[in-house]
């Protein structure tokens, strides 16, 4: 046990002597080598190389590398190579002008009310509406076939031309004048004319009935006491005679040539009023008369009366003795003259209040062209004129001279012509409305005359 122990030990120092012989031909213990000085300069050239900081891995590739070229791509198919499938295999197309018929909607208008607006053809005349029935052409006998000519005979001949013109180598002269036409008078074609008429003392109180041709008085029909103004209305059916007297308005029915309605009039006030002038609305449902008088404190009316019932159905205050009235072509308009207040007033109809007045001397006749654009209004002054108004503006436009005391404005149908009455100088004066100037006076016969009405026979 002993030498064992002894055993051990030697073993265990020879191993202990061995081992660092052993280790003697490997590399060196770190411990042995030196580390380098940091601040030692070295030769740049054999440092390692500094990474590239801009190669990056996810780096996308040079577009440079690998440029587009079009040939790379492959052929366009060619459309006509493809050709289009024949006409049979095609639906039809639609026709676009094959719509469906509009479905029959309900009028809104036919309420079976009248219109508010007239007709503007309605003061048209139809030229051919008067115009005689066309002269049958008179039908000779047919004309005989010509004979065979003999054989060797000519058939045409030509004849020598005559040169035309043919130079007329002497002077004419014309010593024959001839007389005036006269236009034949054909009574299938004659229009009449409606007169009131007033005898001495307020007898004779008639509506007389004047055929043009030949001219003649066929029919008197009694109307109220001193008729001064007569009025057709727009139906063409009755006449509205004003009655100055006895204040009131004679209805007569132009085909019976009778009385059929007596309208009495009664002022606000309580009197008695004059009527002097009739007008009618362009639907012919309410008639305006004016009361030819003047009170001091409330000057005059204009009444209002339903033309289907003949009843006063309100009155319009006015200045003293309205002269004249007036309806616009569209009905929406009421134009009175008041000579003694030296003005016009325009009155809507709708409301029947005042929309704008004129300051005219005298005022007498009103007048409007066709469309409602111009307004003539007349000064019975002497020497008179005519004030043009614009009525879109109510600004005047011109004025015209005329004869002394105009009073009654008449516009043709057509609008061209304006014509005047002058009762100073018992004169018509006719105004072109274009040039807005006189183109002719005419001078009635026997200088007593006192014209007061003026109208146009269509």
């Amino acid at each position: 046990m002993r030498f064992s122990c002894r055993t051990f030990l030697v073993l265990i120092a020879l191993v202990s002597i061995a081992a660092p012989r052993l280790h003697s031909g490997g590399p060196p213990r770190t411990r042995d080598i030196p580390l380098p000085d940091p601040y030692d300069p070295q030769d740049p050239s054999n440092l390692p190389p500094l990474p590239d900081p801009f190669d990056l891995p996810n780096d996308p590739p040079d577009p440079f590398d690998n440029p587009f070229n079009p040939s790379d791509l492959p052929p366009l198919p060619d459309p006509f190579d493809d050709p289009f499938p024949p006409d049979a295999d095609l639906p039809p197309l639609p026709d676009p002008f094959d719509l469906p018929d509009p479905p029959d909607l309900p009028d809104p208008f036919d309420d079976g009310e009248p219109s508010l607006f007239p007709d503007p053809f309605d003061y048209i005349p139809d030229t051919f509406d008067d115009l005689p029935p066309p002269i049958p052409f008179p039908v000779g006998p047919l004309a005989k076939p010509r004979a065979t000519a003999a054989a060797g005979t000519a058939t045409n001949v030509p004849a020598k031309l005559m040169p035309f013109p043919r130079p007329i180598l002497f002077p004419v002269h014309l010593t024959v004048s001839a007389g005036a036409t006269k236009p034949p008078c054909d009574p299938n074609f004659s229009s009449t004319v409606l007169i009131p008429e007033t005898g001495a003392n307020f007898t004779g109180n008639t509506l007389a009935f004047l055929a043009t041709c030949p001219p003649a008085i066929t029919t008197r029909v009694v109307v109220g006491n001193a008729p001064v103004s007569v009025t057709v209305a727009r139906d063409g059916q009755n006449a509205w005679v004003a009655n100055s007297v006895d204040g009131t308005v004679s209805v007569v029915n132009l085909a019976s040539m009778t009385v059929t309605q007596t309208i009495s009039l009664t002022a606000p006030d309580g009197s008695q009023p004059t009527p002097n002038q009739t007008v009618f609305l362009p639907n012919g449902t309410l008639a305006y008369v004016s009361d030819h008088y003047c009170n001091v404190d409330s000057g005059s009316y204009i009444f209002m009366i339903d033309t289907s019932t003949y009843q006063t159905v309100g009155t319009i205050p006015t200045g003293c003795y309205p002269s004249s009235m007036a309806v616009t072509p569209d009905g929406a308009q009421l134009w009175i003259s008041q000579r003694l207040s030296n003005r016009v007033d325009v009155i809507d109809t709708l409301t029947n209040k005042d929309l704008f007045g004129f300051e005219v001397p005298s005022a007498t006749g009103i007048g409007f062209n066709p469309s409602g654009t111009f307004a003539y209004l007349a000064s019975g002054t002497s020497p008179g004129y005519i004030q043009v108004v614009n009525m879109q503006n109510y600004q005047q436009v011109t004025q015209i001279t005329v004869g002394n005391l105009p009073h009654v404005v008449a516009v043709t149908p057509t609008g061209k012509h304006v014509f005047v009455t002058n009762l100073g100088d018992v004169t018509i004066s006719q105004i072109d409305t274009a040039t807005s100037t006189v183109l002719r006076t005419l001078t009635l016969p026997n200088g007593d005359n006192h014209p007061l009405g003026l109208n146009f026979i269509h």
